[in-house]
């Protein structure tokens, strides 16, 4: 990584630890951590834009269970 590069690479964030967890619960973990951070609960029959943006994260979860199903990521 070169000095012009426009990315930091400690900002690329995931949290697997919240599979399993309660969408809510989960929304409000990411928030405590990092609350400049926009966390969009999106249950998995559902579509989004593909764009990336550094400040946010798809909350993806069942809608039966409310329960987080895929890994939440910044972008």
């Amino acid at each position: 990584m070169t000095d012009d590069d426009d990315f930091d690479l400690a900002s690329l964030r995931s949290w697997p630890h919240l599979v399993g967890v309660d969408v809510d619960e989960a929304r409000a973990v990411i928030e405590a951590e990092d609350p400049d951070l926009h966390v969009g609960p999106v249950p998995t029959d559902h579509d989004v834009t593909c764009d990336f943006w550094p400040d946010r994260v798809w909350l993806w979860f069942d809608p039966d269970t409310r329960l987080v199903s895929q890994t939440p990521r910044v972008g």
